[in-house]
Parts: C-alpha cells; structure tokens; sequence
C-alpha cells in the first residue's frame, strides 16, 4: 500500500528517519522513541473476535458503542466482514479492529463510565476474545 503525502505528514515519524544499512531494520523501540520525540503517540489498535449468543441483545450492545469509540477519539477499521482463520485453532466469530489514538486512549475507552452498560451487555450476549495491540 502505497501512502500519500498528507498520510506522511500526519504520521509521527518518517522513514526517512529511519537508520538505513545492510540488515537494519528499525523496530518498534526505535518508532517509539521517535514518534515520542515529535511529541505524538502512537496507534493502538483493539481487535475482538466475537460470538453472538443473543442476537437481539448484541444488536442493542452495536447501538451504543459507535458514541463511546468515538468519544475516546477511535474510530472501526474493520466491523464483522468477510474473514477466515488461514493458519490455527481459532473458532472464529464476529471480528471487529478498532484503532484509537494512543494504547492510553483504548484503556480508557475500555474501562471508561461511556462504555460500562455496553460491555456488561456484550459480556451477557456474547463470547468472545478482546486483545489490544500497540501499533507503529
């Protein structure tokens, strides 16, 4: 995928930042290091993967989110399409990738008052897995 020039300007590093030679590549730390030098934070992302038991009570749970994603300044990148487990046990369900500004900004939004009567609906009408992940 190819970025435009306002995708680089908005991001908090460049790869031109980036130390270059045979066999270097930059890794997490160093885009951390960088992103935290520009005064920005970097992406986080939540992924869940869901399994509706009680459609009609996970359908009002879908309700209420959206408001409580986008108060924390996140925003669904991916939300119940097409998917299949390529490699792997996992019993796939319902997969949803949410990205938020910072990993603070999607613990926040988790344990957050906005989303507490969501998250005990999704827990009564749903099984599920939940990882949050820090991104570049």
């Amino acid at each position: 995928m190819l970025l435009d020039t306002a995708d680089k300007a908005s991001r908090p590093w460049s790869w031109d930042d980036a130390p270059r030679g045979p066999g270097i590549v930059p890794g997490r730390r160093f885009w951390r290091e960088r992103s935290l030098e520009k005064g920005k934070a970097l992406p986080a992302y939540v992924v869940a993967n869901v399994r509706v038991r009680d459609a009609g009570a996970y359908e009002q749970y879908k309700q209420m989110v959206p408001a409580t994603i986008e108060h924390f300044g996140g925003r669904y990148l991916a939300r119940g399409g097409q998917a299949e487990v390529i490699e792997g046990d996992l019993v796939l369900g319902r997969t949803i990738i949410l990205e938020f500004p910072s990993y603070e900004d999607a613990r926040q939004w988790y344990s957050s008052a906005e989303y507490a009567a969501a998250k005990v609906l999704r827990q009564a009408s749903a099984d599920g897995e939940l990882i949050f992940i820090d991104g570049l």
